[in-house]
């Protein structure tokens, strides 16, 4: 019960960027990649100091454009991400 008032649905915009603020991310760059490529980037990002050296470290990678996968119908699963030489958690964010 109201008693008299009114609700209206507020409009809003929860459109946010905050993933990409804090710690420096690997970015892919939305580069055409293989998946031999993608698991180089990655290897690399993992290998500097930058992006987080320790074993509970998340590797946060951005920019990742999964259309641009090549050859083209190309797919990577979590068995990729498996393949690299690392305990360490990741995080790929893809458009």
């Amino acid at each position: 019960d109201l008693d008299g008032r009114m609700v209206m649905p507020g409009l809003q915009d929860a459109h946010i960027h905050g993933i990409t603020a804090g710690p420096p991310q690997c970015d892919l760059e939305y580069q055409p990649l293989t998946v031999k490529e993608f698991q180089a980037r990655i290897a690399a990002c993992l290998d500097n100091p930058a992006f987080g050296s320790g074993p509970d470290d998340w590797l946060v990678v951005n920019h990742w454009y999964v259309q641009f996968l090549t050859p083209p119908g190309t797919s990577v699963t979590k068995a990729v991400l498996d393949e690299l030489d690392t305990r360490r958690p990741i995080v790929v964010n893809g458009v």
